[in-house]
């Protein structure tokens, strides 16, 4: 996980998942996942606006990827 750490010291966690998920188990990808969850709502508590932004901004990429919409 020090190469995860290192993607998000350096701003760069989207391509290193993207490149690298394969080499990574479930539990590594869910505990990314709920980490930047949890930054969200953390983030959320001093700028809501930002939060909710984020979450919309989530619900499409993710709509766009797996609906039939």
């Amino acid at each position: 996980m020090e190469n995860v750490i290192k993607a998000i010291e350096e701003r760069k966690l989207y391509d290193y998942v993207a490149n690298n998920y394969y080499d990574m188990s479930k539990s590594e990808l869910k505990d990314i996942i709920l980490e930047l969850a949890y930054a969200i709502n953390q983030v959320g508590g001093f700028d809501i606006q930002k939060a909710n932004d984020a979450w919309e901004f989530i619900l499409e990429e993710v709509k766009d990827r797996w609906s039939d919409e």
